[in-house]
């Protein structure tokens, strides 16, 4: 949560200086949720994913990194394109309150497939690589739900702008 406050409050003050604007979050999304519908395995711009070279600064200090990161949106095990239109809808909203409920949020979700991996890491003989890939295996059909969701937001931002 405190890397969802962080971000929710850069959000807030990018805010107070400037909009993106309904319309423009709307088209953002649509054009996102397309390309999520069609390439369902893309990842976010870069395709950053968190290095797992990261684990030998040990349990404590990896997790809060990562937890930080993961709840300001930054970085994730499975990141994703539709980040972009989390990203402009809460920078247009203009709240500290809704930014750090979106990104907590979507940090909870994103750390459901971390757990997850974690928990399949026993069946994989201690492999973290392929307890992560399984997971994402079987997820990857979220991806449609996901881009559901972004037509949802994109619609209604078009609409209301």
């Amino acid at each position: 949560m405190i890397g969802a406050l962080f971000t929710g409050l850069i959000l807030y003050l990018l805010s107070k200086m400037w909009r993106p604007g309904a319309l423009a979050v709307g088209v953002l999304a649509l054009a996102l949720a397309c390309g999520r519908l069609f390439r369902p395995d893309s990842v976010a711009i870069g395709g950053f994913k968190v290095p797992r070279e990261w684990e030998v600064w040990g349990h404590g200090r990896y997790l809060s990194a990562f937890g930080f990161l993961l709840g300001m949106g930054v970085i994730t095990t499975m990141p994703s394109p539709m980040m972009l239109a989390l990203i402009a809808w809460a920078w247009n909203v203009g709240s500290l309150a809704w930014a750090t409920i979106t990104f907590g949020m979507f940090g909870v979700g994103r750390l459901v497939g971390t757990v997850a991996a974690i928990a399949g890491q026993s069946r994989a003989q201690g492999d973290a690589a392929t307890a992560a890939d399984a997971v994402i295996e079987r997820l990857i059909h979220l991806a449609r739900l996901e881009a559901l969701t972004a037509v949802g937001l994109g619609v209604i931002a078009v609409v209301t702008s």
